[in-house]
């Protein structure tokens, strides 16, 4: 079987905050043992741990999430907007959820 979804609805995103980042570097430039050349950074720090934000969006508040907006006026209506009905919108939830 294919390893290549994810098997919980989270998402990752690499933008915004950079604390990660900055911690990530502080551990490059203070080790001492190892001559940096080339890629040999990857060696002290994983970069899989980079992620500026992670999100949990299970499935019940997302059809949760669908719901509340039909109660809002039509300026907020994001999802409605784009998505049109509850099925377009879990498709687009799935795959941004599951999708690697």
């Amino acid at each position: 079987m294919s390893r290549s979804y994810r098997k919980n609805p989270i998402r990752k995103s690499h933008d915004g905050g950079k604390e990660m980042k900055r911690i990530a570097s502080k551990a490059v430039r203070r080790q001492k043992e190892l001559p940096l050349k080339g890629s040999s950074y990857k060696k002290i720090f994983n970069s899989w741990n980079l992620n500026d934000y992670i999100s949990y969006w299970p499935l019940e508040e997302a059809i949760e999430a669908w719901y509340e907006e039909e109660n809002k006026s039509e300026s907020y209506r994001h999802f409605h907007k784009r998505y049109k009905t509850l099925e377009n919108f879990l498709n687009w939830w799935k795959k941004e959820m599951f999708g690697k």
